[in-house]
């Protein structure tokens, strides 16, 4: 079955519209990259997003641009394993407190070098420092 329209479409559902698909589903914007063909999604007012996938991956590629991401509250992450990330540059700006948690902590790196008007360093048990020199101003 095929439907074709040649011009603009609309449609005006006034009750609730469900759909359901055995097979897979595509959505293909954009076909002519034309200027104004973005897709676009739009809640209104105290309504939800919400992306379920019973068993799978959920995947966001942008082959060529950004995915950004921008809220007027706060974004909240929660795995049950990991959270990965890799990147050739990461830049934190953190304008409040930047609170830490672990169990354990590991850092590797070329070279640290930290500012701050006051350190603390506070081990229940003792404070190592291993391969290197300490200056006390």
């Amino acid at each position: 079955n095929y439907v074709l329209v040649t011009g603009d479409h609309f449609a005006h559902i006034k009750g609730n519209h469900s759909t359901t698909t055995d097979g897979g589903v595509r959505v293909f914007v954009n076909a002519d990259a034309g200027f104004q063909s973005h897709y676009t999604i739009e809640v209104g007012n105290n309504a939800n997003v919400n992306i379920q996938v019973n068993k799978g991956d959920v995947n966001v590629v942008a082959s060529d641009g950004n995915i950004n991401m921008k809220t007027g509250k706060n974004i909240h992450m929660d795995a049950t394993q990991g959270i990965y990330m890799k990147s050739s540059l990461m830049k934190i700006q953190v304008d409040g407190q930047w609170t830490e948690t672990s169990e354990n902590k590991t850092q590797s790196t070329g070279a640290h070098v930290m500012s701050s008007t006051t350190t603390a360093l506070d081990g229940s048990a003792s404070v190592t420092v291993t391969g290197g020199r300490i200056d006390l101003n």
